[in-house]
């Protein structure tokens, strides 16, 4: 049913079911739906709080018309309107030229039954159900305008142009240094020539990728901010907030395409979060007069700090990068997340935070469960001793989640299929973890893929049959990792 649904939507669907069971519920209506879409950020969360249509409100005229029972884990079935809803949404999504379903779609489908229970909802706000649909196409426009504004500001703007306009160097010194340059790139020969610092050129990347860079020996950080996040988890993204803007918490941060540590500290604090680029060293020194140190923050809390941070403490070069991502590129985020498995068990697994290098690409593997066991035994799904058989050959033990990538010329990764880092280049594909975090409801664990796959349509696939999961494929073009690859911003040459 949710096979062509987009994640948003497919979250906004799995928060009507976790809403359903909340309440206490024998089914999942189209005011279930109504309130998924309302909790989950979307367009469609966004025209619904211009219409005043807030999570409490919709909360409230559920319980007031439906009531609530005791909460349960068992699964909850659609009603027959809410499944045609769902079916609808393919249409609505076929009718705008869309392959796959969005939440706007979701949103569209749920309100042409003029007496559903979503649109009796909304009526009794005192909310015209007519206003719905042009509120989340301004919605979309709005969305399309600033995503179109911000390409076209930064677009063609040469990192040369930007340290010129910045004051960094003058029109003379950039020419002699595109002339000395030569197999160098412009900004590691600016600096070996001593006419600008490592600083100014993460400032002037800052400003290509269109975000506000913070020197943090400069800027009042605010020690209220500073106590929103866990010095282990701070430590873990190598994160500090640092203040206020406009109501989000600023969050200073060396690698701003890391996704998921803006996720994790937004639930973490109940903030929204405006990212700004910051020196890795700038950062290091803020939470160590903050914060103590790493090893303190390890020390105070209950699980050990995991290197999972993409862009930390690794030294991988280029000879290496089946290893990992280089330290000298930051990769470009990708949209390929994907929900790969939900089950009437309330399990959840998806592909999350893709991110692609010229070399591989990097993405987390979200695990969630209502009702989970402490996380060290979700930690065990994925855990070294149930990868491999006595003789050495990897075995999909009954309680260990396989998941992986089907290359396009037949080649497959997966999670199950590592046991030593390499020293030589491998000669087949590699995915390898870098590091996983969680609690006892959700596992997050970040793996690396290498190389690229080639050119044409490739999987994500999982399976976990302790919990119910059959082998189960998602395809993607790959093509766009490629296009991703090349937006990449590679600070300095490795040689």
């Amino acid at each position: 049913m949710l096979d062509n649904y987009k994640y948003q939507a497919k979250r906004s669907v799995v928060a009507a079911q976790e809403a359903a069971r909340g309440f206490g519920h024998d089914h999942i209506g189209t005011e279930h739906l109504l309130l998924g879409l309302v909790r989950e950020p979307s367009p469609a969360q966004a025209a619904f709080a211009d219409l005043g249509v807030t999570d409490e409100a919709v909360t409230a005229q559920i319980e007031d018309s439906l009531g609530t029972g005791k909460a349960t884990d068992d699964a909850v079935p659609f009603d027959l309107e809410a499944k045609a809803a769902l079916d609808q949404a393919s249409e609505e999504a076929a009718a705008l030229g869309r392959q796959t379903v969005g939440a706007e779609h979701l949103v569209f489908a749920i309100f042409q039954e003029r007496e559903s229970g979503a649109v009796m909802l909304l009526e009794k706000l005192g909310v015209d159900p007519e206003a719905v649909r042009p509120a989340v196409m301004q919605q979309l426009k709005a969305t399309e305008k600033e995503e179109d504004g911000a390409a076209k500001k930064t677009a063609g703007k040469e990192i040369g142009s930007i340290l010129v306009e910045q004051g960094s160097v003058d029109q003379t010194q950039l020419e002699e240094a595109l002339e000395g340059a030569r197999d160098k790139l412009l900004g590691r020969a600016l600096i070996d020539l001593g006419l600008i610092e490592e600083r100014d050129l993460v400032r002037a990347l800052a400003t290509q990728i269109g975000m506000d860079f913070v020197d943090l020996d400069q800027f009042p950080v605010e020690p209220w901010a500073v106590q929103l996040i866990p010095p282990a988890a701070a430590w873990r993204h190598h994160v500090i907030a640092i203040g206020e803007r406009g109501g989000k918490l600023l969050l200073a941060m060396s690698n701003p395409a890391d996704n998921h540590a803006i996720d994790d500290i937004r639930v973490m604090t109940n903030r929204q979060v405006e990212p700004v680029v910051a020196m890795a060293s700038d950062i290091e020194r803020a939470l160590r007069t903050n914060m103590g140190t790493r090893e303190q923050a390890e020390a105070d809390q209950e699980m050990p700090v995991t290197s999972g941070t993409w862009y930390g403490e690794s030294t991988i070069g280029p000879s290496e990068p089946w290893k990992g991502p280089e330290d000298s590129v930051i990769g470009a985020p990708v949209d390929l997340g994907t929900v790969l498995a939900v089950t009437d068990t309330s399990v959840f697994v998806a592909i999350s935070d893709v991110v692609a290098h010229p070399s591989g690409f990097g993405m987390t593997v979200t695990l969630r469960r209502r009702g989970a066991p402490r996380a060290d035994k979700w930690f065990e799904a994925v855990s070294w001793q149930h990868r491999w058989s006595g003789s050495g050959i990897p075995e999909l033990s009954p309680r260990a989640l396989r998941v992986g990538v089907e290359f396009p010329d037949g080649a497959r990764v997966d999670n199950l299929s590592f046991r030593d880092m390499p020293t030589r280049r491998p000669k087949t594909p590699s995915m390898i973890s870098l590091g996983a975090e969680g609690t006892g409801w959700r596992v997050d664990v970040q793996y690396w893929i290498w190389p690229l796959p080639p050119h044409g349509e490739a999987n994500f696939f999982c399976e976990w049959p302790s919990e119910g999961v059959p082998l189960t494929r998602v395809p993607f073009d790959s093509a766009v990792l490629h296009e991703a690859a090349e937006r990449a911003h590679v600070l300095w040459d490795e040689g």
